[in-house]
């Protein structure tokens, strides 16, 4: 009897662990769709500022390995608050920095690329020269930061 009523024990504390698993994992997700529809998009006005500042929406090797121009990626995801803080920085950068092509990367609707990448935490950014890569960064900068990292990757001076 004592076995048996271990047994249901168990069992009904599993339950009640799968259950709050559940739970935990639909309201984080919930979480994040809120906040993701209550970000900004970015106006018309800047878009079309940011001609050197693209988020990829198909084809890495045209966007990527085939431009003559040298290439930032930033390999990013829409719930990661880091890669949310340096959206903004890797914006002003391109606007600066106009002879060099930035392309943004979402880690979840392009892991085939983030995997062919390596990539294992974001941001991460990884510069190509001509379609070779030249080095890669990881992980929040402010623009000042960034500004160095990228000129020294493409030999422009800080």
């Amino acid at each position: 009897m004592k076995t048996h009523t271990s047994l249901i024990r168990s069992l009904v504390l599993s339950f009640i662990v799968i259950a709050l698993a559940i739970f935990i994992t639909w309201y984080v997700k919930k979480s994040v769709s809120n906040q993701s529809m209550q970000q900004e998009a970015p106006s018309e006005e800047a878009m079309s500022q940011n001609n050197n500042l693209t988020t990829l929406k198909n084809g890495f090797t045209e966007t990527v390995l085939s431009n003559p121009a040298p290439v930032v990626v930033t390999f990013f995801a829409d719930w990661c608050p880091s890669c949310n803080a340096m959206h903004p920085v890797v914006a002003e950068v391109a606007q600066e920095l106009k002879d060099i092509q930035f392309v943004e990367v979402n880690v979840d609707e392009f892991a085939e690329v983030a995997n062919t990448y390596g990539i294992q935490a974001i941001p991460t950014f990884i510069f190509f020269n001509k379609g070779t890569l030249v080095d890669r960064a990881t992980g929040f900068m402010n623009k000042e930061q960034f500004v160095e990292v990228v000129k020294k990757q493409f030999g422009m001076g800080a």
